[in-house]
């Protein structure tokens, strides 16, 4: 049977123990909640939208150059047979 020493120093150590883990729990909810409010709002829809120049006639899409269709792209694609 253990002595009245030993049990003190058991459960000094257990009570250490509980309270170094809720220590890191109270560090990483405080981190937590610091990063939450500390964060600048964020902008608004409105000014994360960009405005694109669309021209009104269709000439001016016939000037824009379109990938290759699959097609096309067959007489480049060379395979080394050894």
């Amino acid at each position: 049977m253990m002595d009245n020493s030993t049990i003190i120093i058991f459960y000094v150590l257990l009570v250490l123990l509980v309270l170094v883990g809720l220590l890191v729990e109270l560090r990483y909810f405080l981190s937590h909640l610091w990063q939450k409010f500390s964060k600048s709002p964020e902008p608004e829809l409105e000014e994360m939208c960009v405005e694109l120049e669309v021209p009104d006639d269709e000439s001016a899409w016939s000037n824009t150059a379109l990938p290759p269709s699959p097609v096309d792209l067959v007489p480049m694609i060379y395979f080394e047979i050894e």
